[in-house]
């Protein structure tokens, strides 16, 4: 009743109503929208394409992965071509973050000794160089992301007693700031 006196409309008028005014605002927003696709190769198996970052304007960097292949990173042109550059490890924050020709990700380590622990560190790859360094060690760090300038990593920190923190590191020392 406090929607019909309200506004004049019922459950299903509203739903229609509502709909047909988002149709109308996304085909608005489509119009002004300017982007460009990027084809992909046909595959009979389910493939997963995710954290597109552009390198240039011809190239982007990307994670693909699929039920029968393992995680890994590519190098996609506009026609489509696929160029593998690197197969890490378990991603333990399922994001990756990139900077020119550098690309971080922290990566699931497990304990020489103790079995049931885990570390999460934080792994820098050089595009150019294909050099792999890790920033971190028996930590547990999640979600790197690059600062504009390339010189500072941010990255959640989590402790086993699941207390977080935000931490930053520089890229070239390792160091905490």
């Amino acid at each position: 009743h406090s929607l019909r006196n309200n506004s004049g409309l019922n459950n299903r008028l509203l739903y229609k109503y509502t709909f047909s005014t988002l149709k109308k605002e996304w085909e608005k927003q489509d119009t002004l929208a300017e982007y460009q696709q990027w084809p992909v190769p046909e595959s009979n198996s389910y493939t997963n394409y995710n954290f597109p970052a552009v390198l240039n304007n011809s190239t982007l960097l990307l994670q693909k992965w699929s039920l029968s292949q393992t995680r890994r990173f590519l190098i996609v042109d506009k026609e489509g071509k696929e160029k593998r550059i690197l197969s890490p490890g378990t991603n333990s924050g399922e994001r990756i973050s990139v900077f020119q020709d550098l690309i971080t990700w922290s990566q699931d380590v497990p304990d020489l000794r103790w079995q049931n622990r885990t570390y999460s560190e934080i792994v820098v790859f050089n595009v150019v160089t294909k050099k792999l360094k890790r920033i971190s060690r028996k930590t547990w760090y999640f979600s790197p992301c690059f600062s504009p300038d390339g010189n500072y990593i941010a990255a959640i920190d989590e402790t086993p007693q699941y207390n977080s923190s935000l931490v930053v590191l520089e890229t070239s020392t390792q160091k905490i700031c």
